[in-house]
């Protein structure tokens, strides 16, 4: 939280064998060989069985693309950690989606049982607004591209400042990721946004550690 410094919630993040290829080239290969959605849901429920050792009253935030979001029920999968605390569906803008309307059924049917819908590294990726527009997120995270720098450069500043006020104007919480310094802790802060997250406040790790950890992160 950028008002008080509280830990408000992690992001799973998933990590493969070293030397095997980055984490991202995992996931493509996994969609090319016809395994996106099986890969996702295996890190979904990794992530959900993993949540039990994380603090009490903080969020859990996991990523999944539309196609998986529309093809399968989340639900049940999320349901024994929404059962503890907030769980927040995270949306890449990096995957491009094909049909809103069963999009927008999808996340209507997660928001119905519960869960936030998040859309991430906004300003990266394919539909810029209209993404934003169609999905009505209850959280927007904007991409550590436009963070960085935002303390010296005009145009990111600018961007995020634009962004920010649009997440007010629709009540959805702003989130600035890739925070690495003082100076772009302190801009975001300037500019309005509610949470942050960087290696500034916090490095990935694995959630046994984070149990015994206090700090700012998001």
């Amino acid at each position: 939280s950028v008002s008080t410094g509280r830990i408000m919630g992690y992001e799973a993040l998933s990590r493969f064998p070293s030397g095997h290829g980055t984490t991202q080239s995992w996931f493509l290969d996994a969609a090319a060989d016809g395994l996106q959605i099986p890969l996702e849901l295996a890190a979904v429920r990794r992530a959900v069985t993993t949540s039990h050792e994380l603090p009490p009253d903080v969020f859990l935030a996991v990523n999944v693309s539309a196609t998986t979001i529309v093809a399968t029920d989340l639900v049940p999968i999320l349901d024994e950690a929404a059962e503890h605390r907030r769980v927040v569906v995270e949306i890449t803008e990096h995957d491009l989606v094909s049909d809103y309307t069963a999009l927008g059924a999808a996340l209507d049917h997660l928001r119905d049982e519960g869960l936030s819908i998040s859309v991430d590294d906004v300003g990266a990726g394919y539909s810029g607004l209209r993404q934003l527009v169609e999905i009505k997120p209850d959280v927007i995270k904007l991409d550590a591209s436009i963070v960085r720098g935002i303390d010296t450069d005009p145009m990111r500043r600018a961007a995020a400042s634009a962004l920010t006020t649009f997440a007010a104007a629709i009540g959805a919480e702003c989130v600035y990721e890739g925070i690495e310094t003082p100076q772009e802790l302190e801009s975001a802060r300037s500019l309005g946004a509610d949470m942050v997250q960087g290696f500034l406040l916090g490095r990935p790790t694995s959630a046994p550690v984070l149990s015994s950890q206090d700090g700012m992160n998001a």
